[in-house]
C-alpha cells in the first residue's frame, strides 16, 4: 500500500508483506488458532473513519475477534483502542 509499511508481525504469519500488497495473487498465511498481530506504520497522521478487510480465499476462515489499536509513535506501551469486532 502507498504510504504504509509493515513494521513487524507475529512469527506465525507467513508472507506477511502481502497484507499491504495490491496483487491479488499474493496472500498471507496463518495457522488456525495462532495469535495473529501485525504493526503497520503510516506515512502521516490521519483521521480514521473506516477500516476494510478483504478475504478473497474461498476456503479461508474469517476473523472471530479483531482489535484495531493506534499510537502516534512506535514502539509504544500506550496503544489506544480504535475499534473492536467480536
Amino acid at each position: 500500500g502507498a504510504g504504509a509499511r509493515l513494521v513487524t508481525h507475529a512469527k506465525a504469519l507467513k508472507n506477511a508483506h502481502a497484507i499491504l500488497s495490491r496483487d491479488k495473487s499474493e496472500y498471507m498465511l496463518a495457522s488456525c488458532g495462532a495469535r495473529i498481530w501485525f504493526v503497520v506504520s503510516l506515512l502521516e497522521d490521519l483521521f480514521l473513519e473506516h477500516v476494510g478487510l478483504v478475504s478473497l480465499e474461498l476456503f479461508a476462515s474469517g476473523f472471530r475477534h479483531l482489535q484495531i489499536l493506534g499510537s502516534s509513535k512506535y514502539p509504544t506501551e500506550a496503544w489506544r483502542l480504535l475499534g473492536e469486532i467480536e
